[in-house]
């Protein structure tokens, strides 16, 4: 069982995705707070800190006992142990959730098999996604979080046999939502609990107000409706909430275009050849990372004779016509694919031909 499902089956715990640090996923419920490590699992209980094995959930213990109040009622007092240790006493009521999450962890984790880190290895296996990208903080995310979107990308032949995810981008990666200002803070804790009703009808309030860029990135959190674009040392892919795209190297340099975010500073957004928004919000930082890596891998691409590069024995024989030809056949297949119009199609590749 992944870790998105068990935080889905947890109903009584609240979870955050750290990217900062190699931590998956943590549990937060009051004084207990547990941390899935890609190697370990350590909870926090009150100042005490512990390293556990997942099967440790099953030992958490809690003992009942009557107390007579000064009133002479009866008042049942919970003590949680760990560890045969007493960790902290609550009333009885008080103590419930505890008892709620810890036995919904010990249902979950039946076999100490199931760790981090080869929840994360069996995705890499069934993605043959290379090894040394395990603990990568953003293959992680992409891994945990895009599950289903990698199973599509993977079963539509666009995530290739034996390729490395090496670097990608989603919609509003400038961290719009940091900068929420303290009223909006505020009132975000009620739209959460109301869930994604709740928080729909929260963000079209904020848009009202004139911020609808923030609602638009709150919203997108929780349906996780963004866009991805996913670098591989074999392609680049485009994963939209409704459809995926795959393009070579070639067409990712010449394609993708940026321009500066008007309203907010160091944040571009990205443009396809026509004209069309396909990611949002991307930190300017990001992206010149995200193209750094491209060109790298386009030139190593090309130096070891892919795709018709240095070594091919194409290079000789090219007189314009073969590069016109490969690029109108891409061409062909955007518009077979609805990317384009037959008029954006029609003048580039009259365009491509007057340059023979």
């Amino acid at each position: 069982m992944l870790f998105s499902d068990v935080v889905a089956e947890v109903k009584n715990g609240s979870w955050v995705l750290n990217e900062k640090s190699p931590l998956v996923y943590q549990i937060v419920k009051q004084k207990v707070t547990i941390q899935f490590f890609p190697e370990k699992t350590k909870m926090l209980i009150g100042e005490n800190e512990y390293d556990v094995a997942l099967t440790d959930f099953s030992k958490i213990r809690f003992t009942d006992r009557e107390e007579k109040k000064e009133s002479g009622e009866i008042e049942i007092k919970s003590t949680l142990e760990f560890d045969n240790q007493e960790q902290f006493e609550l009333i009885e009521n008080k103590m419930t959730p505890f008892k709620e999450l810890f036995g919904k962890l010990a249902e979950l984790f039946v076999s100490d098999d199931i760790t981090p880190k080869n929840q994360v290895e069996k995705l890499i296996d069934e993605y043959a996604i290379d090894e040394d990208s395990a603990y990568n903080p953003d293959v992680y995310k992409i891994l945990l979080v895009y599950k289903n979107r990698m199973e599509n990308a993977v079963n539509n032949g666009f995530l290739h046999e034996g390729s490395k995810i090496l670097s990608f981008l989603e919609d509003d990666s400038g961290k719009i939502t940091e900068n929420l200002g303290q009223t909006v803070k505020k009132g975000l804790g009620g739209a959460l609990a109301g869930g994604l009703s709740g928080l729909v009808g929260f963000g079209l309030g904020i848009a009202k107000a004139g911020a609808s860029r923030i609602a638009s990135n709150l919203v997108n959190d929780v349906t996780e409706s963004k866009s991805i674009m996913i670098l591989t040392n074999k392609n680049v892919i485009l994963a939209k909430s409704d459809e995926i795209n795959e393009y070579d190297f070639e067409d990712a340099s010449d394609i993708f275009q940026i321009r500066q975010d008007q309203t907010l500073a160091g944040v571009v957004d990205v443009y396809d050849d026509c004209e069309n928004k396909i990611l949002d919000n991307i930190a300017q930082t990001k992206w010149n990372s995200f193209k750094t890596q491209l060109r790298k891998i386009k030139k190593d691409a090309e130096q070891i004779g892919f795709d018709g590069g240095v070594g091919s024995d194409t290079e000789e024989d090219d007189d314009g016509f073969a590069e016109a030809e490969k690029k109108i056949t891409k061409l062909k297949k955007m518009l077979d694919s609805g990317l384009i119009s037959q008029e954006d199609f029609d003048s580039k590749k009259a365009e491509i031909l007057s340059a023979i």
